[in-house]
């Protein structure tokens, strides 16, 4: 049996293909970004505050519906954002007729199919769970429901 060949190689002659172009960013303070954000600001997703944003649409529960008594979990939220579902007034009360219905046949976790959403939701504290729209809901499987409703 051979022995394979051995490939030295001279550090001295090994070079980038092309030059590395000279930096665009701005002088920054240590530890910002160039447009002044910290690292934590970046990892928590944080805009800038010159940025132009719609802070209602980055509230972590979605604006109450009045005379609506359904509340959103954080993870439902997350969820709803995420999955970009909006819902609005006539759906949300639609939900709440449907809810109200779950309860009043004694259901505790529901799965509630309105219009594009599946919402898995807690009947008894009127708390939507986790939301989903219906191309993701296909082929899965919900557990812990005893009920379902159609609204």
């Amino acid at each position: 049996m051979s022995t394979p060949d051995r490939i030295e190689l001279n550090p001295a002659t090994i070079r980038p293909l092309s030059p590395e172009p000279p930096s665009t960013q701005k002088s920054t303070e240590p530890g910002r970004t160039a447009d002044g954000r910290t690292f934590d600001q970046v990892l928590r997703g944080s805009l800038p505050a010159t940025a132009p944003a719609d802070r209602a649409a980055l509230t972590a529960v979605p604006t109450p519906v009045p005379g609506t008594s359904i509340k959103w979990s954080a993870h439902a939220t997350a969820r709803l954002r995420q999955r970009g579902i909006e819902f609005t007034p006539e759906q949300h009360a639609r939900l709440e007729t449907a809810v109200d219905k779950a309860v009043a046949k004694g259901a505790k976790d529901s799965l509630v199919l309105l219009d594009d959403a599946a919402l898995v939701v807690s009947a008894q504290n009127r708390t939507v769970i986790t939301a989903l729209g219906m191309h993701q809901a296909k082929e899965n499987v919900f557990t812990n429901i005893d009920s379902a409703v159609i609204a």
